[in-house]
């Protein structure tokens, strides 16, 4: 039952993509002082994006990953939608400062020849997939020692939660 309902909500989300307002600087240096403002609550300092090597697993459009480039972090980002992805692909060439990667692929088959990021990010993904311990498990496993991974599940308590490699359990 859980596998149709994820169908489901994949269906949706491939014709309504909720995450595509970026569409010009101004909009993009707001988003980028809001996304400041939360990682500053999570109490993450914003110099550990700079020059660091960066993965979003489940990047949507990308806008959620933009403010990490303009923090300094070279971003490869990984979403399996094909409207998403193209998406990503002309927000990042618009208006990326880094060097970045794009694939378009699941989370489960992203092979990576077990590259290690810095800073491993999955919002809002974890909990839409089939086996999310599973997906949660590869992000840890992309992690370097002593990483960042920033992982947002819904629930009612908050959005986002932080984790440090040397804190996962």
């Amino acid at each position: 039952m859980k596998i149709n309902v994820i169908k489901e909500v994949n269906k949706i989300y491939s014709k309504e993509n909720p995450s595509i307002y970026i569409r010009n600087n101004k909009e993009i240096k707001s988003f980028v002082e809001n996304r400041k403002k939360l990682l500053f609550k999570l109490k993450l300092p914003i110099k550990i994006f700079k020059n660091s090597e960066l993965i979003d697993f489940g990047s949507g459009s990308g806008q959620n990953t933009l403010p990490y480039d303009w923090l300094g972090a070279k971003c490869t980002l990984i979403e399996y939608d094909r409207k998403s992805y193209q998406n990503s692909k002309l927000l990042f060439k618009k208006f990326a400062k880094q060097k970045f990667k794009i694939i378009n692929r699941d989370i489960f088959k992203s092979n990576l020849n077990k590259k290690k990021f810095d800073i491993v990010v999955s919002n809002g993904v974890a909990h839409h997939t089939s086996d999310p311990k599973k997906n949660i498990k590869i992000c840890i496993n992309s992690l370097k020692k002593n990483g960042f991974f920033i992982l947002g599940i819904g629930n009612k308590n908050g959005f986002s939660k932080k984790y440090s490699k040397t804190n996962i359990i």
